[in-house]
């Protein structure tokens, strides 16, 4: 059994408060954009929301936001936070697009 450690990640943001996400290096882009739209941070009146309730499919990453870390737009949903070389706690940013 291999251990991974847990870490927060901090999603600063305009359209809402800091969010603090706890992680672990193999959890994936995807992961973190749900917590966000769970969270709240993005307007439940946005034509794109409803697209997305309408569908319930995956939050892809042109619908919404753009979660950009050292200069980088992490924009492959199904990458783990590793895989972009982030393996402890860092600040993410979202970009409402």
């Amino acid at each position: 059994m291999v251990f991974v450690a847990t870490f927060q990640v901090r999603i600063r943001r305009a359209t809402a408060g800091e969010l603090w996400i706890q992680v672990t290096s193999k959890t994936t882009i995807l992961d973190i954009k749900r917590k966000i739209f769970e969270d709240g941070a993005i307007p439940p009146y946005s034509q794109r929301f409803a697209l997305y309730q309408r569908s319930h499919t995956k939050i892809k990453s042109d619908y919404f936001h753009r979660l950009i870390w050292d200069g980088e737009v992490l924009d492959n949903d199904n990458a783990t936070l590793e895989s972009y070389g982030i393996t402890t706690e860092v600040d993410i940013y979202m970009e409402s697009i």
